[in-house]
Formats: C-alpha cells, sequence, structure tokens
C-alpha cells in the first residue's frame, strides 16, 4: 500500500510539472571557451558519465584551423584540451563517450603532414580514438582523391563503430562510386580497420549530415541529394533533404527526399522513443512536402518532420520569420523534442531576437505544436550546433559566439565556444513535493549519476539505470561500465534481465533489444 502511494503521489507530481511546461527555462551556467587572440568554435557536445561534458570544433589561434576537443567538469570548467594539427584546414565534426570510458572523435582535415600522415589526397575524414585523459590511443583517416566530408560517428554495442558522412572519390578506401557527391556509411572494427563500406547516390550530388542506430539494428541517416535516379523516390527540384533507411549490413530499405520546389535540406535526426524518426534542418519551399513558409522566395525556414519506420511523414511543422531560420541539432525530452538552430529574423514565431544571429531554442511537443522558444545570446553574433538532455531533466547545448554581452557572461577571443547549461523549462509555479528517501529501499544510485534506476513499465525490473524516466543508450552502457558494481550493490532480481538468478552479459544484450 505504501508504495502504491508513493507512486500514485510521483504521477500526481509529474502530471502537474508536465501541463505547466510553458516557460522557457532559465540559463543556469554559461561558459565561453577559446584563446584571447583566436577564433574557437563548438560543433558537438556531449554528456560524459562523471556529469561533464566532452565537445569537440575547431580552433584557430593563427588563421590556421586545427582540430580541438575540450572535456569540462559539471559545471563547464575546463579539464584538459586537446589539438590534433597540420597544415591545412582539419576541424572535429562529433565526440561520443565509449563503453569503456574512452572517447571517440571524427572530423575532417585537409592536411598531409602533421598528425594527419595518412591522407589519400584532398579532404579526408578522420576518426581517433582518446584515453580518459585524452592521449591519442589511435588515429585514422578515410577516402579517396577527391574530397570527403565527416559527418556522425558513434559506437556500436558490439564494440564496432559507425561513421558516416560524404565521398567524391572512386577509389582508395571507396568501392563504388555513383556520381558527384555520395553518402557514405562505414563499419569500423575497434581498432579502426574498415568492416564494411556503402555509398548512396545517384548521378548528382547527395550528402549526410548525421546518421543513427535504429531499434531493429539498422541505420537511419539524413542529409540532402539532387539525383532523380539510382531508386531514389521523391524527387521534387533542386536540392531535397534525404533520408536513407538501412539494415544492419547497410543495405538500402528505403531512400526518400523530401521537400518542395526550392532547397530543402537536413541537418539532425534521432529515433524517438517510440520508434518514429524526427528530421531536422530548413526548407526555402512552401510546395510539396511544405505547407508553411515564412520568408520571401529562397529565405529558409526551421524545419522539423516526423516520420514513420517507413518514412511516412506523420507531421511536419516550419517555424521562423521573414529572414533565415535554419535547424542543426534535435533531441528527445520529458515534453517532446528539442530543436537548435540559429536564426536572423525579429517577426514570425521569434521573441527576444537581439542584433545580428541568435542561437534559437525551440521545444515542441510530441504533435510538433511548439511550447515555447528562446533565443540566446549578445549583440552580435551566435550559432548554435548541438543539444543534448541532461541527467537532471535540463538541457546543455554547444555553439559559438561573438559577443560579450547580454547572455554570454565572459569573452575570452575573437569567437568563442559557448557551452550552455539550462533548466527543465517547467513553470516556476511552486508545487508541495512528495519526499521520498529511495525509489526502493534496496536500489542504489549508480555511481556518478543523481538519480536513482526505475521501472517504465513496472514489469520488476529497473531498465532506465540513469532514472530519465526512460530507455535510452546511456542506460546500456552505464550497464556495461558498471555490471560487477550491480553484482555487489543491486539486488539482482532488479536487473536480472534474463531471469536467470544471476547478472551477467545475456542480460546486457536483452537490454540492449529493448532499447
Amino acid at each position: 500500500m505504501k508504495l502504491f502511494i508513493v507512486i500514485t503521489s510521483l504521477t500526481l507530481v509529474f502530471f502537474c510539472a508536465h501541463v505547466m511546461a510553458s516557460d522557457p527555462p532559465d540559463i543556469i551556467w554559461d561558459k565561453t571557451l577559446g584563446t584571447a587572440s583566436g577564433h574557437e568554435c563548438a560543433f558537438w557536445v556531449a554528456p560524459t558519465s562523471d556529469n561533464g561534458y566532452i565537445l569537440t570544433g575547431m580552433t584557430a589561434p593563427d588563421d590556421d584551423e586545427d582540430v580541438w576537443i575540450v572535456r569540462t567538469d559539471s559545471t563547464g570548467n575546463p579539464l584538459w584540451e586537446r589539438i590534433f594539427q597540420g597544415s591545412e584546414r582539419d576541424y572535429g565534426m562529433m565526440i561520443t563517450e565509449t563503453a569503456d570510458g574512452s572517447f571517440f572523435a571524427i572530423g575532417s582535415s585537409k592536411s598531409s603532414d602533421g598528425d594527419f600522415i595518412q591522407n589519400h589526397g584532398g579532404v579526408d575524414i578522420w576518426a581517433a580514438w582518446l584515453d580518459r585523459d585524452g592521449n591519442t590511443l589511435l588515429m585514422k583517416q578515410y577516402g579517396g582523391s577527391s574530397d570527403e566530408e565527416a559527418g556522425t560517428g558513434f559506437e556500436l554495442p558490439d564494440g564496432d563503430y559507425i561513421l558516416s558522412g560524404y565521398t567524391s572519390s572512386s577509389d582508395g578506401d571507396v568501392t563504388d562510386s555513383h556520381g558527384g557527391n555520395d553518402a557514405w556509411l562505414l563499419r569500423l572494427t575497434p581498432t579502426g580497420e574498415i568492416r564494411w563500406q556503402k555509398t548512396y547516390g545517384g548521378s548528382k550530388n547527395e550528402n549526410t549530415a548525421q546518421s543513427t542506430l535504429m531499434s531493429d539494428g539498422g541505420y537511419i541517416l539524413v542529409g540532402a541529394g539532387s539525383s532523380d535516379d539510382a531508386g531514389i523516390t521523391g524527387h521534387h527540384t533542386g536540392t531535397d533533404l534525404l533520408l536513407i533507411r538501412t539494415d544492419a549490413s547497410g543495405n538500402p530499405i528505403w531512400q526518400r527526399y523530401y521537400g518542395g520546389s526550392r532547397s530543402d535540406w537536413g541537418h539532425a535526426l534521432i529515433e524517438t522513443s517510440d520508434g518514429n524518426i524526427l528530421a531536422a534542418g530548413t526548407t526555402a519551399s512552401d510546395d510539396g512536402d511544405v505547407t508553411l513558409h515564412y520568408g520571401a522566395t529562397n529565405i529558409s525556414d526551421l524545419w522539423v518532420l516526423l516520420l514513420s519506420p517507413d518514412g511516412t511523414i506523420l507531421w511536419q511543422k516550419t517555424f521562423g520569420g521573414s529572414y533565415s531560420d535554419l535547424a542543426w541539432g534535435c533531441t528527445e525530452n520529458d515534453e517532446g523534442y528539442l530543436i537548435i538552430g540559429d536564426t536572423y529574423s525579429f517577426d514570425g514565431d521569434l521573441v527576444g531576437n537581439r542584433e545580428d544571429g541568435d542561437i534559437w531554442l525551440l521545444q515542441l511537443g510530441r504533435d510538433g505544436t511548439l511550447l515555447w522558444d528562446k533565443t540566446l545570446g549578445g549583440s552580435k553574433y551566435e550559432t548554435g550546433s548541438s543539444i543534448i538532455s541532461t541527467s537532471d531533466g535540463g538541457i546543455a547545448l554547444i555553439g559559438y559566439t561573438l559577443s560579450s554581452d547580454g547572455d554570454v557572461s565572459d569573452h575570452q577571443g575573437l569567437s568563442d565556444a559557448w557551452l550552455v547549461k539550462m533548466g527543465s523549462g517547467l513553470s516556476p509555479t511552486p508545487v508541495t513535493p512528495v519526499t521520498i528517501l529511495q525509489q526502493s529501499p534496496s536500489i542504489q544510485i549508480f555511481p556518478g549519476l543523481v538519480m536513482a534506476p526505475t521501472d517504465p513499465d513496472n514489469d520488476g525490473l529497473y531498465e532506465d539505470i540513469n532514472g530519465n524516466g526512460r530507455l535510452d543508450y546511456q542506460d546500456l552502457i552505464i550497464f556495461y561500465n558498471q555490471i560487477d558494481w550491480i553484482k555487489e550493490q543491486q539486488p539482482v532480481s532488479a536487473f536480472d534481465m534474463n531471469g536467470n538468478g544471476a547478472i551477467e552479459m545475456q542480460d546486457m544484450i536483452l537490454l540492449y533489444q529493448e532499447v
């Protein structure tokens, strides 16, 4: 009876908080990162298991653009930074923490010297493995005699890695070219060797901005393209947003364009918790798949689509004003979907925009309704690159700034990477909380986390290990890293996924299948 009362009380508090989610969240803290005399920008931020952050981008203290990686503590203070250098333009595109607590980073490089001696010709995609302290364990470059650009890189549950981007080569590591630029997907071994690679596209240009692992073991890629051949359906005119769905071996299941008669681009995507696909990008169209346009002809609006697993549009929404508005990243939270981009508009959906460009943050409901939006920045230029939902229910985002006023509390150099931590976006109206010392008398909070595991489907198994209310890949990573601690500190029945009375790797495999 006591457990029922506790659960009921928690449900009521959650419901009250949920229905009040209409006010933009406040900034809890912000950090500018960079050098006093140079240009720095960051393109990706990811959480670390100690509640800190890892980010990557580019630093140019002397107009020589180099790869820049920074690890911070939980309040954005740098713990270390690493720079990969060459004589040409080099930058980092994405970085994630791996199952063993090290880091996997990818980016693009035109250099053939310094840290990039494996160059195949033109611009290559590079991948680097770093230990917990930022020391380089392995560096690899991939490509052919023409140019390649990086999009996404991440670790798979079995220890392999996925790398995606696009290529204009037909030699080197690229074994099949369709013409122009092709979307490119590679699966790598734990030592960086190519297990397989696939190209997608037609006789014109296709690219991939991001990719992600689907719950069925396949992949989904988002980008843009203009070919009207090679089995890609739905082409309108010019450049369309492109989605490519593959099986676990990279073979296409479907390839489809979305957009209208003008330019449409895809920049980010996720698989949602209910198995759908959320894609975000930009559109200048007002026809075809696009039902609303704010700006003048050829002025981009921010565009978000929710699609079923077979690519059917469930809903699509445009947001913006009279000037350019763009989306660069997206994630899911308890309220729905968070979109980060930048805006130059002062009207339409925009509130509070200042001079030049600002970071634009939007909270959408599950049906695409705009619940709130917020612009961040100062009197000069800002752009947003990447966004994550944090384990405490808040938001962290990365971009870069030229300002030293407004929301920017400090300024280092010409342009700085800007890391911002925000609250949950819930109304500040007080709600009397229910005091609960533990979710269960025997369930403990995992090391390095702040919330206790939960049992989302009430089956007696605590699959939500990080306590954020849903199953996600961080739960799988934490289980893998802490399996010995689980055996010693947690009740076996709460994490014994296969019900054999022991905690073992088979339990992790079953958890992966659920995620």
